[in-house]
C-alpha cells in the first residue's frame, strides 16, 4: 500500500526539521518485504515462535496505516488543523490521486484483463462491470466489492481515510486535549470491535482469519474500519511526538518482533507501531541508521510498486519450487520464496522508474496547470 515517508514538506515539518526521513522510508520497505514473504509462503504450519511471527505478516499493513497517518499529519497537519478552504482540500486529494492512482489503475486493468481471458488459476471476477467500477473508484473495500488486485484493498481503505483526513486532523492536532482523547477513544473502540466483535459482522464473506486484525474481506466495512483506526493512531502519534525519544526505537522494535512471535497480539503490535514511528521521525539512533541505509532505503522507495505487484508472482514461486524440488535442492521451498521475492524487487524497481514515478509527475503537472498554481513539495517515494 502507499505510504509516503520520504521528504518532509518544508513548511509543515513542525519541529522535526526539513529534509528526508530516510528511516521511515526504510521502515516502509521492510514492511513491504514482510508482506511479500507472508503472501508467498502461505499459511504457515507449526506453532513455534518463527511460524507465529511469519503468520503475523498481515500486521505489516497496520504498520503502513499508522505510518501513513503520521506522515499525512506531518505534511498536511498545519493546513487542516484549523480553518481550511475547499481549494486546500481539493489540492490535497489531487496530490493523493497523483501519488497512488496511476500504478493502481494500471495494475487493476491488467489483472482484470488476465481474469477476463482466464489466464489465471484464480476464479474469474464475478459481476465484472460492477466490480471493475468499484475498483476504479477505489471504493471496493468499503464493503462493496472484492479487490481485483488482492493487496489493493488497503489502497481503497486508505483512500477513505484521505477523504475524511481534514476532520481527523482537526480532532488529532487541536490544542484542546479532549479532541485527540476523543479520537484515541474512537480508534480503540474500533480496534476492540474488530477483535472481539461477532465474526459474522466483522468477517463478511471472508471465511477465516489468521488473527484479530487479518480483515480484508468484502460485504463488511471491517477493512475500512481497520485502516481508519490505525491511521488515526498515526495522527495521534504525531500530535504527541515530542514525548517520544529516538532512544526508544530499538527497544520498541525488539518488543514488536517479540509480540509478533505470540498469537493474538495484534492490538499490542498496533500500539507499539504508534510509538516506533515517532521515535524514528528524527532520523537519529542505531535503528534509524540501519533503516536509512542505502539497500533498505531503496526498498522503501520501491515499496508501493513492491506491494502492488507482488501478488502476481505467486506462480513464479510455485514454478521455481517445482523445478528446485525436481533438482533435489535442499530447502527448495525457502529458496523459491527468495527467488520470487528477488524478482518482485527487481520488477518493482523497474516499474517505479518507468511507470510509477513518470506517471505520478505527469499527473501532478496536469493538476498544477489546470489549477494555475504550484504544487507544494510533496513527500516522495
Amino acid at each position: 500500500m502507499d505510504v509516503e515517508a520520504g521528504v518532509m514538506d518544508r513548511g509543515t515539518a513542525a519541529g522535526l526539521g526539513a529534509g528526508e526521513i530516510r528511516s521511515l522510508t526504510g521502515l516502509r520497505g521492510l514492511a513491504a518485504i514482510f508482506v511479500v514473504v507472508f503472501h508467498e509462503a502461505g499459511n504457515f504450519g507449526g506453532a513455534g515462535p518463527a511460524e507465529t511471527f511469519l503468520r503475523h505478516g498481515y500486521n505489516a499493513v497496520d504498520l503502513f496505516f499508522v505510518l501513513s497517518g503520521f506522515v499525512m499529519a506531518l505534511t498536511y497537519g498545519e493546513t487542516f488543523r484549523s480553518a481550511f478552504s475547499t481549494k486546500d482540500y481539493l489540492g490535497f486529494l489531487e496530490k493523493r490521486i497523483a501519488r497512488i492512482y496511476p500504478l493502481y489503475i494500471i495494475t487493476t486493468l491488467f489483472t482484470f484483463w488476465i481474469f477476463a481471458l482466464h489466464l489465471s488459476h484464480l476464479e474469474p471476477v464475478s459481476h465484472p462491470i460492477y466490480t471493475l467500477t468499484a475498483n476504479a473508484l477505489m471504493i471496493q473495500a468499503w464493503g462493496l466489492a472484492p479487490s481485483i488486485v488482492g493487496p489493493a484493498w488497503s489502497i481503497s481503505a486508505e483512500w477513505g481515510a484521505y477523504l475524511i483526513f481534514p476532520g481527523l486532523a482537526v480532532l488529532a492536532l487541536d490544542k484542546k486535549p479532549w479532541r485527540p482523547a476523543l479520537l484515541l477513544a474512537l480508534a480503540m473502540i474500533a480496534l476492540l470491535t474488530l477483535e472481539f466483535g461477532p465474526p459474522g459482522l466483522v468477517l463478511g464473506r471472508q471465511t477465516a482469519r489468521l488473527g484479530p486484525l487479518d480483515l480484508y474481506g468484502i460485504e463488511t466495512a471491517a477493512p475500512l474500519l481497520r485502516c481508519l483506526a490505525s491511521f488515526s493512531l498515526g495522527l495521534i502519534a504525531f500530535r504527541f511526538r515530542a514525548y517520544v525519544s529516538s532512544g526508544w526505537s530499538v527497544p520498541v522494535f525488539i518488543a514488536m518482533v517479540g509480540v509478533l512471535m505470540a498469537p493474538s497480539t495484534d492490538l499490542i503490535f498496533v500500539l507499539l507501531c504508534a510509538i516506533l514511528v515517532p521515535s524514528l521521525a528524527t532520523d537519529q539512533g542505531r535503528l534509524a541508521a540501519v533503516l536509512g541505509s542505502a539497500p533498505v532505503f531503496s526498498l522503501g522507495v520501491w515499496s508501493y510498486s513492491i506491494y502492488i505487484l507482488h501478488a502476481r508472482f505467486n506462480p513464479v514461486r510455485v514454478a521455481a519450487e517445482r523445478v528446485l524440488t525436481h533438482l533435489h535442492c535442499p530447502a527448495s521451498a525457502n529458496l523459491a520464496i527468495a527467488i520470487s521475492t528477488a524478482l518482485v524487487i527487481l520488477c518493482a524497481a523497474i516499474t517505479y522508474r518507468l511507470i510509477e514515478k513518470p506517471s505520478r509527475n505527469a499527473l501532478r503537472q496536469a493538476f498544477q496547470i489546470r489549477r494555475g498554481g504550484s504544487m507544494r513539495t510533496e513527500p516522495a517515494l
